[in-house]
């Protein structure tokens, strides 16, 4: 989950106590959505978690692929509108 941010700098009240609302929330939906996947298709939680995280990462790299398309659709205009000029 988050436990990255914490290698590089340690904060033992932050980790203990977990000082950050947000991070809290989102580990609490995500738990919520692997123990709901869990149950519905009764598997074990671990499997519900990489499924979850496939998911995930697809969605990104989808989002990923449409803005570098769009990026090179927006700069290529730029492009042949700025030489035709």
């Amino acid at each position: 989950m988050e436990v990255f941010k914490y290698l590089e700098k340690y904060d033992y009240e932050q980790v203990v106590f977990c000082q950050d609302q947000a991070s809290v929330e989102t580990i609490f939906g995500s738990l919520t959505k692997i123990f709901a996947i869990s149950k519905e298709k009764n598997i074990p939680t671990y499997v519900a978690a990489n499924r979850l995280a496939e998911e995930r990462i697809a969605r990104v790299a989808k989002s990923r692929r449409q803005f570098l398309r769009n990026e090179k659709n927006i700069l290529s205009q730029l492009t042949n509108n700025n030489f035709s000029k």
